[in-house]
């Protein structure tokens, strides 16, 4: 395209001066002196229409570069944000990842107790702090977890304040919550004979943060 546009301007240019030529010849052969010659219409045209190309050709060209500055900026501005929203989210994937290691061991050393919904508090402060920079469908796939963690801990509360006496059933439905929910956040696929679906485990978490930095396909890129 810019090589059409440059033939077409130097052919434009040429016309104009081979008619300029040529105007010049025939007058000169004619025997006109150069004061005439130049006073002929058709000279005054060929001459304002060149000066017309030249300060049009100026203008576009200056518009071009105005235009190339302004992509500039634009890109560069994109750039800084893209690798300010990328480090917020390697940030918070570091954050919530060393998070939930730790939430793990306490799960393995108190199993369904209260401390789990110490867990869900501290893993949702996180997800606040990276509120603005934690994208939506990640926030989905880490909802299951917390809630099973604040699950147990509800759970574990009300067991504990009805150790013997109150309602021994509504107790007995907190105690097999408890179980239930501390089996989905170990990523258990059955409990008692119920089918989990696996959303809640620890592991999927942390899968998720995983697939959200593209570890996997760039560690796949370079061992190649």
């Amino acid at each position: 395209m810019k090589a059409q546009k440059f033939s077409a301007k130097v052919g434009l240019y040429f016309a104009i001066s081979l008619l300029g030529f040529l105007a010049f010849f025939i007058f000169e052969r004619l025997g006109a002196d150069a004061t005439a010659w130049a006073q002929l219409p058709i000279v005054g045209g060929l001459v304002g229409a060149l000066f017309q190309l030249v300060r049009d050709d100026a203008a576009a060209d200056r518009a071009k570069q105005l235009e190339q500055y302004k992509q500039k900026f634009v890109f560069g501005a994109q750039s800084h944000m893209a690798q300010t929203i990328w480090n917020k989210q390697v940030e918070f994937c570091e954050a919530y990842a060393s998070e939930l290691v730790k939430c793990v061991a306490v799960l393995y050393a108190d199993g369904p107790a209260k401390s789990a919904g110490n867990c869900a508090t501290a893993l949702f402060a996180i997800r606040r702090r990276y509120a603005v920079w934690v994208p939506a469908d990640l926030e989905t796939k880490l909802d299951p977890f917390e809630k099973a963690l604040r699950d147990i801990g509800n759970s574990a509360h009300v067991a504990d304040r009805a150790p013997g006496g109150g309602n021994p059933e509504l107790r007995q439905q907190h105690i097999d919550r408890m179980y239930r929910e501390f089996a989905k956040a170990m990523g258990e696929s059955e409990w008692l004979g119920e089918q989990l679906t696996g959303e809640a485990g620890h592991a999927v978490v942390l899968n998720s943060l995983k697939s959200m930095l593209g570890i996997d396909d760039m560690s796949a890129l370079w061992l190649r």
